[in-house]
């Protein structure tokens, strides 16, 4: 296995502590995220061949995230700069009932500011068999959609497999431009999806005729939908989440593979630590599932849904546990217990 190649914006994360409200807090957390960054940093902990590429201005800052992938172990060498600041999320924490809330200001930022021809894809790809992509990035801007049009392009001219997360942000969308207008044409080069059931009407125009009895069979009805307008796409997967409230939730994954659904167990996540990155532990589970497993559906998606139960016991947005770690949760070898 060859490099995987992730691409997206570096993110700033101000978040409130011991889940104060925004008005109540004089000091606000600091941590890195972002969607591809989050995945590009777990799969380095799983003891792949990393490399994350972005946009971002040349400073003191934009130095600091790149020493934080760097502590991770993920190639940064081909990053370029440019723009006038990092991008920033500002993170209410939620508590019992009461929802969690975000606030973006992203504007003018090194990705949002991209544009095709400023990053050597040829370069990049020479040693790449895997790049992944979210929809968060063409929600920036219309030339970041175009930039991202321009790697698809590339990526599938060297027959690299292509996964993307569909990530969609209704506070991002705010450039003239719907999902639906952007993102089918740069689905189709993709071979695998991870996206709600939500998303993919408001993203892809993805619906099935009539809601079935089961939800196997929605799902099943989904894939074969998705399937027809897409026909490159051979793995689609899906987290269920059922929140009791802000700190407990239900969790499970579901993956269609080349036509077979598996369903993982559902975890009862009580005390959540940390929610955000939820759904990226659960992409960089796929990918490695994908690449570890291959030909064993149920295996990839307990892998998947088991690393991202372990990221909601994590403060910050990555999920910082390794293979063997996911696999005794996954095959039950006592996790709780105090390691001697």
């Amino acid at each position: 296995m060859n490099k995987i190649v992730c691409f997206g914006e570096v993110l700033v994360r101000l978040s409130t502590n011991n889940a104060l409200r925004f008005n109540q807090s004089d000091q606000l957390g600091f941590h890195f995220g972002g969607s591809e960054a989050n995945v590009a940093k777990s799969l380095s902990q799983f003891n792949l061949d990393t490399s994350f590429i972005t946009r971002l201005p040349n400073n003191e800052l934009s130095k600091c995230a790149i020493q934080e992938f760097q502590k991770y172990g993920v190639e940064t060498g081909q990053c370029v700069y440019g723009g006038q600041r990092l991008g920033i999320y500002f993170l209410e924490q939620g508590a019992m009932q009461r929802a969690s809330s975000v606030i973006y200001d992203r504007s003018h930022s090194g990705m949002a500011s991209l544009e095709k021809g400023m990053i050597d894809w040829d370069h990049i790809f020479k040693d790449a068999s895997w790049f992944h992509w979210s929809g968060i990035t063409p929600a920036l801007s219309f030339s970041a959609a175009q930039a991202v049009e321009e790697a698809l392009e590339e990526a599938k001219k060297r027959n690299l497999i292509i996964s993307c997360d569909l990530n969609y942000r209704s506070k991002l969308w705010d450039y003239g431009k719907k999902p639906s207008e952007i993102l089918p044409k740069l689905m189709a080069y993709s071979n695998v999806l991870l996206a709600g059931i939500n998303e993919l009407s408001v993203c892809l125009d993805i619906e099935p005729k009539e809601k079935n009895e089961t939800i196997t069979d929605y799902l099943e009805d989904l894939y074969k939908a998705l399937k027809k307008k897409f026909p490159s796409l051979e793995h689609f997967a899906s987290t269920l989440r059922m929140p009791l409230s802000s700190s407990h939730h239900k969790w499970s994954g579901v993956l269609v593979s080349n036509g077979a659904l598996k369903a993982s167990k559902t975890y009862d996540l009580t005390n959540i630590v940390d929610r955000i990155g939820g759904g990226d532990s659960f992409m960089a589970g796929l990918i490695y599932g994908l690449i570890a497993y291959r030909g064993e559906p149920q295996k990839i998606v307990d892998f998947a849904t088991a690393a991202s139960v372990l990221k909601h016991s994590i403060h910050g947005d990555v999920n910082m546990c390794e293979v063997e770690e996911v696999l005794e949760l996954m095959n039950q070898k006592e996790p709780s217990r105090v390691k001697r």
